[in-house]
């Protein structure tokens, strides 16, 4: 449908659009193989961690229940949260692994510009649309990851400790944390993504750019060899009638700001929580806000120049002036 005042397509019809189809580009990059066979590994990728999260609080079940006859429910919850920090660092390892697969397909591209630079829809209306399709994409995984453990693991831990409050909350709090955590990677990543586009310019930063997907990788490897660090960190500070503060370091972790986040949702936490859930919450809002306005700024800085410069300037010159 086409406004008749502008000449231009309908604005929510273009959104629409426009959503669908950078979502579909999330299926589709450099590795071998098509649009479909890409998309049906993505499934068995998520179905791959999303199994071992979902048999993690089954696998406790009958520990849980030791705890709580030996030393009671409230030991049970202390001692449940290496638990539940394992399962958010399994959660955000996954994150960033799908991200530094797709991570040509996380930033608005060149091709972008040249297709959609012809029509007739408002730069701020692709830049939403591509926003909305990455937010589906990042919470979509991320659901799709965390919501059958979430519901295993509220369940598990309010049957033993046999309170209908944390029959309730368990599930919430630890899906809202997990889904948080694992957001925050992707947006960690797509922030990083952005300000190397904007600091180092369009010409540079694809010099850079596999550089940069490789140190991905590498954080993954690094933070799956310190995962037992972070545990046994959170354990240490987590035993009934331990009453020393948790280690300096292992306040900088993300996983345990997440953990922080879900024991503040369930309530009646110890202040140190309280602490990380804010640190949780301000790290996410800050990292979300450099990826908008990167994207914001990215299309204007690139896509529209790329449009405008020939296309016979495209290997050299189109770039270098995009940079400008």
């Amino acid at each position: 449908m086409t406004d008749q005042t502008t000449g231009r397509p309908n604005a929510w019809a273009a959104f629409r659009a426009l959503t669908r189809t950078f979502l579909r580009r999330f299926f589709d990059n450099e590795i071998p193989g098509g649009t479909r066979d890409l998309a049906m590994s993505f499934f068995w990728l998520i179905g791959f961690f999303a199994g071992p999260l979902a048999l993690m609080p089954v696998a406790n079940m009958s520990r849980y229940r030791l705890i709580v006859l030996v030393q009671g429910p409230e030991a049970l919850r202390l001692l449940s949260r290496p638990d539940k920090t394992l399962l958010i660092v399994l959660g955000m390892m996954a994150a960033a692994a799908i991200s530094a697969l797709v991570w040509n397909s996380l930033m608005l591209e060149r091709r972008d510009g040249l297709i959609l630079g012809t029509l007739p829809v408002r730069s701020g209306t692709v830049v939403t649309a591509k926003l909305a399709a990455l937010a589906i994409y990042i919470f979509g995984i991320a659901s799709a990851m965390h919501a059958v453990s979430a519901a295993l693991n509220g369940l598990v831990l309010a049957d033993q400790a046999a309170t209908w409050r944390l029959a309730l909350l368990g599930p919430i709090a630890h899906f809202v944390a997990a889904v948080a955590a694992c957001a925050f990677v992707f947006l960690c990543v797509t922030s990083v993504h952005g300000l190397a586009l904007m600091l180092a310019g369009p010409a540079a930063f694809r010099r850079i750019s596999t550089t940069l997907q490789m140190l991905v990788v590498a954080a993954v490897i690094v933070g799956f060899a310190h995962v037992g660090g972070v545990i046994q960190g959170v354990a240490v500070f987590n035993q009934p009638g331990h009453a020393a503060p948790p280690a300096p370091w292992l306040l900088l972790t993300p996983p345990v700001w997440f953990l922080g986040l879900e024991e503040w949702i369930l309530g009646e936490a110890a202040p140190v929580f309280t602490q990380l859930a804010a640190t949780a919450l301000i790290a996410f809002a800050t990292v979300a806000a450099i990826t908008v306005l990167t994207y914001a700024a990215a299309y204007r800085r690139l896509m529209v120049r790329v449009v405008e410069t020939p296309e016979d300037g495209a290997r050299g010159g189109v770039l270098r002036d995009a940079a400008d």
